[in-house]
């Protein structure tokens, strides 16, 4: 018994060899890149964190008026945007989790960008 050993590990050293793997593969990386750069130019601003917001709202609203969302105590809570991390395999899974969950917001509000920043350059093309 005195020469028993025991180890113990929180898994970031075996997460960080995934990563590794993940950034080795270039289909793997672009994908979780993008998921990444879509969590960072929402969450970048506050203006697009409440359209985020507003856009989720509208969704549930719409989805509770044709009765496609369940309802009851504790469900239907306000979700935001999971920000990944090397060391933490599973937080990437969150993130992916939590654009899934908010896909149709996260997409209206990448438009609304998307049409700010066309309406910015056109400004710029004019003199404005």
């Amino acid at each position: 018994m005195s020469r028993l050993r025991g180890q113990g590990y929180d898994g970031a050293s075996n997460m960080r060899v995934l990563v590794a793997v993940a950034k080795g593969n270039e289909n793997i990386a672009t994908f979780f890149t993008t998921a990444s750069s879509v969590v960072n130019i929402i969450g970048a601003s506050c203006k697009r964190c409440d359209a985020l917001r507003q856009q989720q709202q509208k969704h549930i609203m719409k989805a509770l008026e044709i009765d496609d969302l369940e309802t009851r105590q504790g469900l239907n809570q306000e979700i935001t945007l999971k920000r990944p991390c090397d060391t933490r395999w599973n937080s990437h899974y969150d993130t992916l989790l939590s654009i899934n969950t908010m896909f149709h917001p996260v997409v209206k509000v990448l438009e609304w960008i998307v049409d700010d920043v066309n309406q910015d350059n056109l400004g710029e093309q004019i003199g404005y």
